[in-house]
């Protein structure tokens, strides 16, 4: 297997037909889905989407993206994890392996703070075991 960590747009197709594949397995996961893809397409071209890759014989088995941008409350990098999937018969020490190269190419690009938001705490689980932990809490309301 082979990991990557590139900026979004070169990939975008390869992406959203590897989403397209797992859609039923993705949505138990983040929900109905209308992903704006214009909007991650525009943010990677200006240099602020990229996404880390795993891929087996050339095909995309696991990727993990982000939108990085600057907290002007703290004067530093954040990069805000917007995904992250790896195929059921791939997770577990992959999805370990994911997340650490991701996070070390973060660093490599001047961020200095990694954000997930989960739905999922097994995520969480392998969260912790790089050194990441529960900083906030996350509030929401939708709009109807």
């Amino acid at each position: 297997m082979e990991f990557h960590f590139v900026p979004y747009h070169p990939v975008s197709q390869r992406i959203k037909k590897k989403i397209h594949e797992v859609q039923g397995e993705f949505e138990e996961t983040y929900g109905a889905i209308k992903i704006d893809w214009d909007y991650f397409e525009q943010s990677s071209r200006a240099g602020h989407a990229y996404i880390a890759l795993i891929l087996d014989n050339q095909e995309i088995v696991g990727f993990s993206g982000f939108l990085i941008n600057r907290n002007a409350h703290h004067e530093l990098m954040e990069a805000d994890n917007v995904v992250i999937f790896v195929d059921k018969n791939k997770r577990g020490i992959t999805s370990l392996k994911l997340i650490k190269f991701a996070n070390q190419k973060l660093k490599e690009l001047g961020v200095h703070q990694v954000n997930y938001v989960l739905k999922d705490e097994r995520i969480g689980k392998l969260l912790s075991r790089q050194g990441f932990k529960p900083e906030f809490t996350t509030w929401s309301y939708k709009y109807e």
